[in-house]
Protein backbone atom coordinates (compact mmCIF):
# COMPACT_ATOMS: atom_id res chain seq x y z
CA UNK A 1 0.00 0.00 0.00
CA UNK A 2 1.70 3.46 -0.99
CA UNK A 3 0.61 6.78 1.34
CA UNK A 4 2.61 9.46 2.14
CA UNK A 5 2.47 11.38 5.68
CA UNK A 6 -0.03 14.18 4.46
CA UNK A 7 -2.91 11.48 3.76
CA UNK A 8 -1.96 9.53 6.35
CA UNK A 9 -2.63 12.72 8.99
CA UNK A 10 -6.09 13.82 6.98
CA UNK A 11 -7.76 10.38 5.67
CA UNK A 12 -6.70 7.87 8.49
CA UNK A 13 -5.30 9.34 11.18
CA UNK A 14 -7.11 10.84 14.49
CA UNK A 15 -6.05 14.50 15.42
CA UNK A 16 -4.49 14.51 18.81
CA UNK A 17 -5.81 11.18 19.98
CA UNK A 18 -6.94 11.06 24.37
CA UNK A 19 -4.10 9.01 26.24
CA UNK A 20 -5.94 5.59 27.47
CA UNK A 21 -2.84 3.56 27.97
CA UNK A 22 -0.58 3.52 31.39
CA UNK A 23 2.61 5.53 30.25
CA UNK A 24 5.83 4.33 31.97
CA UNK A 25 9.03 6.91 32.21
CA UNK A 26 11.85 6.10 30.35
CA UNK A 27 14.05 5.36 33.16
CA UNK A 28 11.90 1.99 34.25
CA UNK A 29 12.35 0.72 30.48
CA UNK A 30 14.81 -2.85 31.07
CA UNK A 31 14.76 -5.95 28.78
CA UNK A 32 12.05 -7.82 30.64
CA UNK A 33 9.46 -4.68 30.30
CA UNK A 34 6.07 -5.32 28.74
CA UNK A 35 4.15 -2.04 28.30
CA UNK A 36 3.59 1.96 26.89
CA UNK A 37 6.29 4.20 27.22
CA UNK A 38 6.38 7.98 24.85
CA UNK A 39 8.46 10.43 24.00
CA UNK A 40 10.28 13.15 21.19
CA UNK A 41 11.33 11.06 18.09
CA UNK A 42 14.99 11.68 17.71
CA UNK A 43 15.99 8.95 15.24
CA UNK A 44 14.90 6.88 12.29
CA UNK A 45 16.90 4.22 10.97
CA UNK A 46 15.47 2.23 8.75
CA UNK A 47 18.17 0.00 7.43
CA UNK A 48 18.84 -1.64 11.24
CA UNK A 49 14.88 -1.28 11.92
CA UNK A 50 15.60 1.23 14.96
CA UNK A 51 13.88 4.05 16.79
CA UNK A 52 15.22 6.12 19.55
CA UNK A 53 12.93 8.49 21.69
CA UNK A 54 13.67 11.15 24.20
CA UNK A 55 12.03 12.20 27.64
CA UNK A 56 13.54 14.46 30.09
CA UNK A 57 16.70 14.52 28.16
CA UNK A 58 16.80 10.68 28.50
CA UNK A 59 17.13 9.01 25.01
CA UNK A 60 16.26 5.38 24.83
CA UNK A 61 16.74 2.96 21.13
CA UNK A 62 14.00 0.31 20.56
CA UNK A 63 14.31 -2.48 17.83
CA UNK A 64 11.23 -2.72 15.21
CA UNK A 65 11.16 -6.72 14.79
CA UNK A 66 9.73 -6.52 11.66
CA UNK A 67 8.35 -3.28 9.40
CA UNK A 68 5.24 -5.53 8.09
CA UNK A 69 3.89 -6.13 11.39
CA UNK A 70 4.15 -2.22 12.67
CA UNK A 71 0.61 -1.12 14.03
CA UNK A 72 0.09 2.80 13.74
CA UNK A 73 -3.19 2.36 15.12
CA UNK A 74 -6.39 4.43 15.92
CA UNK A 75 -6.95 5.43 12.31
CA UNK A 76 -10.90 6.92 11.19
CA UNK A 77 -11.49 3.74 9.30
CA UNK A 78 -10.83 1.08 11.30
CA UNK A 79 -9.09 0.30 14.71
CA UNK A 80 -6.10 -0.98 13.43
CA UNK A 81 -4.26 -0.51 10.24
CA UNK A 82 -1.31 -1.75 8.89
CA UNK A 83 1.44 -0.25 6.61
CA UNK A 84 4.61 -1.44 5.11
CA UNK A 85 7.52 0.53 5.59
CA UNK A 86 5.37 2.55 7.66
CA UNK A 87 8.42 4.13 9.80
CA UNK A 88 9.40 5.95 6.77
CA UNK A 89 5.99 6.95 5.55
CA UNK A 90 3.99 8.67 8.65
CA UNK A 91 6.61 9.50 10.73
CA UNK A 92 8.77 12.38 11.37
CA UNK A 93 11.56 13.23 13.73
CA UNK A 94 10.10 15.15 16.23
CA UNK A 95 6.43 13.53 16.38
CA UNK A 96 5.57 12.38 19.76
CA UNK A 97 4.83 9.23 19.73
CA UNK A 98 3.78 6.43 22.27
CA UNK A 99 5.22 3.25 21.91
CA UNK A 100 3.94 -0.55 22.66
CA UNK A 101 6.90 -2.60 24.24
CA UNK A 102 8.25 -6.09 24.95
CA UNK A 103 11.36 -5.73 26.11
CA UNK A 104 13.24 -3.10 23.78
CA UNK A 105 10.90 -4.72 21.14
CA UNK A 106 8.31 -2.21 19.32
CA UNK A 107 4.96 -3.91 19.15
CA UNK A 108 2.64 -0.88 18.38
CA UNK A 109 3.02 2.71 17.63
CA UNK A 110 0.74 5.88 18.53
CA UNK A 111 1.03 9.01 16.72
CA UNK A 112 0.17 11.28 19.80
CA UNK A 113 1.49 14.78 18.13
CA UNK A 114 2.95 15.38 14.52
CA UNK A 115 5.68 17.98 14.56
CA UNK A 116 5.94 20.94 12.05
CA UNK A 117 8.27 22.89 13.03
CA UNK A 118 11.28 22.91 15.84
CA UNK A 119 10.45 22.65 19.05
CA UNK A 120 11.39 25.19 21.60
CA UNK A 121 15.17 26.01 21.76
CA UNK A 122 16.31 25.58 25.50
CA UNK A 123 19.81 27.20 26.99
CA UNK A 124 20.62 23.87 29.03
CA UNK A 125 20.35 20.51 28.82
CA UNK A 126 17.41 18.62 31.51
CA UNK A 127 20.48 16.97 33.55
CA UNK A 128 20.98 20.61 34.16
CA UNK A 129 17.84 21.27 35.41
CA UNK A 130 17.88 18.14 37.65
CA UNK A 131 21.19 19.50 39.08
CA UNK A 132 19.35 23.13 39.51
CA UNK A 133 16.28 21.16 41.31
CA UNK A 134 18.52 19.12 43.77
CA UNK A 135 20.54 22.06 44.70
CA UNK A 136 18.04 24.35 45.82
CA UNK A 137 16.40 21.24 47.50
CA UNK A 138 19.86 20.67 49.05
CA UNK A 139 19.72 25.04 50.31
CA UNK A 140 16.08 24.22 51.69
CA UNK A 141 16.15 21.58 53.70
CA UNK A 142 19.92 23.27 55.17
CA UNK A 143 18.11 26.34 56.69
CA UNK A 144 15.29 24.47 57.94
CA UNK A 145 17.79 22.28 59.71
CA UNK A 146 19.41 25.51 61.29
CA UNK A 147 15.62 25.82 62.86
CA UNK A 148 14.58 28.67 60.01
CA UNK A 149 11.03 28.32 58.72
CA UNK A 150 10.25 29.05 55.42
CA UNK A 151 7.82 31.72 54.04
CA UNK A 152 6.45 33.27 50.69
CA UNK A 153 5.82 37.23 50.76
CA UNK A 154 4.06 38.55 47.67
CA UNK A 155 5.63 39.24 44.04
CA UNK A 156 3.06 42.68 43.82
CA UNK A 157 4.58 45.06 46.08
CA UNK A 158 3.82 48.65 46.73
CA UNK A 159 7.82 49.69 46.80
CA UNK A 160 10.67 47.81 46.36
CA UNK A 161 13.79 49.77 47.83
CA UNK A 162 15.24 52.58 48.96
CA UNK A 163 19.02 52.62 47.16
CA UNK A 164 18.68 55.53 44.47
CA UNK A 165 20.32 53.18 41.67
CA UNK A 166 17.71 50.08 41.83
CA UNK A 167 15.05 49.78 39.05
CA UNK A 168 12.01 47.99 39.12
CA UNK A 169 9.20 46.48 36.95
CA UNK A 170 6.05 48.29 37.17
CA UNK A 171 2.58 47.47 36.68
CA UNK A 172 -1.42 48.75 36.74
CA UNK A 173 -4.01 47.20 39.14
CA UNK A 174 -7.19 46.85 36.81
CA UNK A 175 -9.27 48.97 36.72
CA UNK A 176 -7.95 51.24 39.36
CA UNK A 177 -4.80 52.16 37.89
CA UNK A 178 -2.92 51.61 41.06
CA UNK A 179 0.90 51.13 40.61
CA UNK A 180 2.60 48.02 41.81
CA UNK A 181 6.12 46.02 41.17
CA UNK A 182 7.48 43.30 40.78
CA UNK A 183 9.83 42.93 43.80
CA UNK A 184 13.84 42.98 43.07
CA UNK A 185 13.91 41.55 46.42
CA UNK A 186 11.87 40.25 49.42
CA UNK A 187 13.90 42.59 52.05
CA UNK A 188 10.77 44.93 52.73
CA UNK A 189 8.26 42.49 53.24
CA UNK A 190 10.71 40.43 54.97
CA UNK A 191 11.31 43.05 57.91
CA UNK A 192 7.53 43.77 58.18
CA UNK A 193 7.59 40.09 59.60
CA UNK A 194 10.47 40.97 62.20
CA UNK A 195 8.67 43.90 63.10
CA UNK A 196 5.49 41.54 63.17
CA UNK A 197 7.51 39.39 65.94
CA UNK A 198 8.52 36.78 63.33
CA UNK A 199 12.53 35.79 64.35
CA UNK A 200 14.13 33.59 62.18
CA UNK A 201 12.68 32.75 59.13
CA UNK A 202 13.94 32.61 55.05
CA UNK A 203 12.50 32.52 51.43
CA UNK A 204 13.72 31.65 48.22
CA UNK A 205 12.46 33.93 45.73
CA UNK A 206 11.91 34.74 42.07
CA UNK A 207 13.07 38.49 41.51
CA UNK A 208 13.24 41.06 39.20
CA UNK A 209 15.58 44.07 38.50
CA UNK A 210 15.68 45.85 35.68
CA UNK A 211 19.69 46.12 34.81
CA UNK A 212 21.55 46.09 31.91
CA UNK A 213 22.58 42.70 31.01
CA UNK A 214 25.30 40.72 31.76
CA UNK A 215 26.97 37.29 32.28
CA UNK A 216 26.25 37.56 36.07
CA UNK A 217 22.70 39.38 35.61
CA UNK A 218 19.41 38.42 34.16
CA UNK A 219 16.08 40.89 34.65
CA UNK A 220 14.47 37.52 36.22
CA UNK A 221 16.42 35.67 39.41
CA UNK A 222 16.37 33.78 42.67
CA UNK A 223 17.30 34.62 45.98
CA UNK A 224 17.81 33.01 48.99
CA UNK A 225 17.52 35.72 51.93
CA UNK A 226 16.96 34.98 55.50
CA UNK A 227 16.74 36.91 58.88
CA UNK A 228 17.47 36.83 62.28
CA UNK A 229 16.33 38.65 64.97
CA UNK A 230 18.60 39.39 68.09
CA UNK A 231 21.53 37.98 66.36
CA UNK A 232 23.93 39.90 64.43
CA UNK A 233 26.43 39.90 60.89
CA UNK A 234 28.59 36.72 62.80
CA UNK A 235 25.83 34.42 63.00
CA UNK A 236 25.32 35.00 59.30
CA UNK A 237 28.46 34.36 58.58
CA UNK A 238 28.45 30.82 60.29
CA UNK A 239 25.54 29.84 58.43
CA UNK A 240 26.84 30.98 54.97
CA UNK A 241 30.24 28.79 55.91
CA UNK A 242 27.89 25.86 57.03
CA UNK A 243 25.74 25.94 53.48
CA UNK A 244 28.55 25.93 51.74
CA UNK A 245 30.16 22.59 53.76
CA UNK A 246 27.65 21.57 51.87
CA UNK A 247 26.85 22.58 48.68
CA UNK A 248 30.38 22.72 47.44
CA UNK A 249 32.12 19.43 46.65
CA UNK A 250 34.33 18.36 48.78
CA UNK A 251 37.36 17.70 46.13
CA UNK A 252 37.19 21.63 46.50
CA UNK A 253 38.31 21.23 50.35
CA UNK A 254 40.41 24.64 50.39
CA UNK A 255 36.99 26.16 48.43
CA UNK A 256 34.50 25.76 51.06
CA UNK A 257 36.35 28.08 54.09
CA UNK A 258 35.82 31.47 53.57
CA UNK A 259 38.21 33.98 54.29
CA UNK A 260 38.13 37.58 55.91
CA UNK A 261 38.89 41.03 55.00
CA UNK A 262 37.49 44.50 55.08
CA UNK A 263 36.91 47.01 52.48
CA UNK A 264 39.56 49.00 53.86
CA UNK A 265 42.34 46.37 53.84
CA UNK A 266 41.48 45.80 50.14
CA UNK A 267 41.99 49.06 48.71
CA UNK A 268 45.44 49.37 50.71
CA UNK A 269 46.06 45.51 48.85
CA UNK A 270 44.92 46.48 45.27
CA UNK A 271 45.07 50.39 44.87
CA UNK A 272 47.90 51.35 47.73
CA UNK A 273 45.05 53.67 49.44
CA UNK A 274 44.36 54.05 53.01
CA UNK A 275 40.33 54.74 52.72
CA UNK A 276 38.79 56.39 55.89
CA UNK A 277 34.71 56.31 56.29
CA UNK A 278 35.14 60.08 56.08
CA UNK A 279 37.37 60.18 52.64
CA UNK A 280 36.59 63.28 50.26
CA UNK A 281 35.47 62.77 47.08
CA UNK A 282 38.56 64.84 46.18
CA UNK A 283 40.51 62.31 47.09
CA UNK A 284 38.68 59.85 45.25
CA UNK A 285 39.18 61.52 42.41
CA UNK A 286 43.18 61.55 42.96
CA UNK A 287 43.03 58.25 43.46
CA UNK A 288 40.66 57.70 40.60
CA UNK A 289 43.28 59.76 38.13
CA UNK A 290 46.55 57.99 39.42
CA UNK A 291 44.89 54.58 38.05
CA UNK A 292 43.70 55.89 35.39
CA UNK A 293 40.09 54.84 35.81
CA UNK A 294 37.45 57.50 34.27
CA UNK A 295 36.32 60.62 35.93
CA UNK A 296 33.71 63.17 35.09
CA UNK A 297 33.27 66.44 36.43
CA UNK A 298 29.49 64.89 37.44
CA UNK A 299 30.86 61.78 39.34
CA UNK A 300 29.34 61.65 42.82
CA UNK A 301 31.15 59.76 45.76
CA UNK A 302 29.40 56.69 45.36
CA UNK A 303 29.73 56.42 41.47
CA UNK A 304 33.76 57.37 41.81
CA UNK A 305 33.79 54.25 44.82
CA UNK A 306 31.89 51.78 42.77
CA UNK A 307 34.22 52.09 39.50
CA UNK A 308 37.50 51.82 41.34
CA UNK A 309 35.92 49.06 43.23
CA UNK A 310 34.68 47.47 39.97
CA UNK A 311 37.49 47.88 37.93
CA UNK A 312 40.38 47.29 40.14
CA UNK A 313 39.20 45.15 42.93
CA UNK A 314 36.30 42.92 42.50
CA UNK A 315 37.68 40.82 39.76
CA UNK A 316 40.38 39.27 42.45
CA UNK A 317 38.26 38.86 44.80
CA UNK A 318 37.71 34.97 46.07
CA UNK A 319 39.45 32.88 43.07
CA UNK A 320 41.51 31.16 46.02
CA UNK A 321 38.34 31.00 48.24
CA UNK A 322 35.50 32.04 49.01
CA UNK A 323 36.03 35.87 50.40
CA UNK A 324 33.49 37.67 52.84
CA UNK A 325 34.34 41.35 52.91
CA UNK A 326 32.81 43.43 55.62
CA UNK A 327 32.57 47.37 56.90
CA UNK A 328 31.83 49.33 53.86
CA UNK A 329 31.71 53.09 53.48
CA UNK A 330 29.07 54.84 55.37
CA UNK A 331 27.19 56.00 52.50
CA UNK A 332 27.11 52.49 51.23
CA UNK A 333 24.78 51.24 53.96
CA UNK A 334 21.47 51.20 51.90
CA UNK A 335 19.51 49.59 55.02
CA UNK A 336 22.23 48.63 57.71
CA UNK A 337 23.12 50.07 60.70
CA UNK A 338 26.22 52.16 60.49
CA UNK A 339 29.17 51.31 63.21
CA UNK A 340 30.49 53.80 66.29
CA UNK A 341 33.68 53.45 64.06
CA UNK A 342 31.88 55.46 61.29
CA UNK A 343 31.44 51.92 58.63
CA UNK A 344 28.36 50.19 57.43
CA UNK A 345 27.61 47.50 59.29
CA UNK A 346 27.23 45.62 55.45
CA UNK A 347 29.10 42.53 54.62
CA UNK A 348 29.25 41.04 51.20
CA UNK A 349 30.39 37.55 49.90
CA UNK A 350 32.90 37.17 46.82
CA UNK A 351 33.54 33.90 44.90
CA UNK A 352 35.84 33.65 41.91
CA UNK A 353 35.61 37.80 40.94
CA UNK A 354 31.56 37.44 41.61
CA UNK A 355 29.25 38.96 44.44
CA UNK A 356 27.28 35.82 45.55
CA UNK A 357 25.62 37.96 49.04
CA UNK A 358 24.44 40.77 50.61
CA UNK A 359 24.03 41.18 54.40
CA UNK A 360 23.20 43.42 56.92
CA UNK A 361 22.99 44.18 60.64
CA UNK A 362 19.63 45.57 59.97
CA UNK A 363 19.01 49.87 60.23
CA UNK A 364 15.56 49.64 62.85
CA UNK A 365 15.21 53.44 63.30
CA UNK A 366 12.39 54.53 61.18
CA UNK A 367 13.88 57.93 61.60
CA UNK A 368 17.20 57.20 59.98
CA UNK A 369 15.40 55.19 56.96
CA UNK A 370 13.54 57.97 56.50
CA UNK A 371 16.35 60.13 56.16
CA UNK A 372 18.08 57.65 53.97
CA UNK A 373 14.99 57.21 52.00
CA UNK A 374 15.01 61.44 51.14
CA UNK A 375 18.30 61.23 50.26
CA UNK A 376 18.06 58.92 47.87
CA UNK A 377 14.75 60.79 46.28
CA UNK A 378 17.32 63.78 46.01
CA UNK A 379 19.70 62.00 43.99
CA UNK A 380 17.09 60.71 41.92
CA UNK A 381 15.71 64.28 41.45
CA UNK A 382 19.07 65.48 40.60
CA UNK A 383 19.80 63.11 37.88
CA UNK A 384 16.04 63.94 36.18
CA UNK A 385 14.88 60.39 37.07
CA UNK A 386 11.45 59.70 38.65
CA UNK A 387 11.55 59.16 42.81
CA UNK A 388 11.63 55.82 43.91
CA UNK A 389 8.11 54.40 44.69
CA UNK A 390 7.20 54.48 48.85
CA UNK A 391 5.61 51.88 50.57
CA UNK A 392 4.27 54.19 53.87
CA UNK A 393 3.58 50.67 55.73
CA UNK A 394 6.98 49.62 55.97
CA UNK A 395 7.71 53.33 57.95
CA UNK A 396 4.98 52.66 59.66
CA UNK A 397 6.09 48.91 60.72
CA UNK A 398 9.44 50.27 61.60
CA UNK A 399 7.68 52.44 64.17
CA UNK A 400 5.95 49.73 65.87
CA UNK A 401 9.31 48.42 66.65
CA UNK A 402 12.00 46.26 64.23
CA UNK A 403 14.14 44.12 67.08
CA UNK A 404 18.06 44.05 66.35
CA UNK A 405 18.42 41.77 63.84
CA UNK A 406 20.96 40.55 60.79
CA UNK A 407 19.76 39.59 56.99
CA UNK A 408 21.26 38.49 54.63
CA UNK A 409 20.00 37.81 50.54
CA UNK A 410 21.92 35.26 48.42
CA UNK A 411 21.77 35.05 44.40
CA UNK A 412 21.25 31.20 44.13
CA UNK A 413 21.52 31.20 40.05
CA UNK A 414 25.04 32.68 40.77
CA UNK A 415 25.98 30.44 43.62
CA UNK A 416 24.60 27.66 41.40
CA UNK A 417 26.29 28.74 38.35
CA UNK A 418 30.00 28.64 40.02
CA UNK A 419 29.19 25.43 41.39
CA UNK A 420 28.73 23.58 37.68
CA UNK A 421 31.17 25.52 36.10
CA UNK A 422 29.01 28.00 34.04
CA UNK A 423 30.37 31.55 32.74
CA UNK A 424 27.41 32.82 32.19
CA UNK A 425 23.72 32.58 33.63
CA UNK A 426 21.89 31.82 30.73
CA UNK A 427 23.68 28.44 30.53
CA UNK A 428 21.50 27.59 33.79
CA UNK A 429 18.29 28.38 32.94
CA UNK A 430 16.29 26.27 30.51
CA UNK A 431 14.23 29.15 29.30
CA UNK A 432 15.34 32.98 28.55
CA UNK A 433 13.61 35.93 26.66
CA UNK A 434 17.43 37.61 26.61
Amino acid sequence: MSMDRAEFLNSIWVPYPPLEEVVHPLSLIDEQFEGWTAGRLIEMDAENRRVAIVDQGRPQSFVLERFDCLTIFRGRSQPRRHFDQALNIVLLVGDIILLKLKGLAIKEVVLLSPSSCEPPKVNCDFHMTVQWDQFVGTVRREFRKLGLIEVATPSLVKAYGVEPYLWGFETKLFPQGESFYLPTSPELSLKKLLCAGWSHFFEIKSVFRNEELSPHHQPEFHILEWYRAYRDLETLFYDLQRLLNVVVPSAFQREREIRRTTVRELFREFLNFDLQSDTSREELVRLSQKHEIHTCVEDSWDELFHRMFIEKIEPHLGHERPLWVQGYPPSQAALSRVNSEGWADRAELYWRGVEIANGYNELNDPDEYERRLKVSQQIRREANQPPLPEDPNFLKALRSGCPPAAGMALGLDRLFMILVGKTNIREIKPLTFF
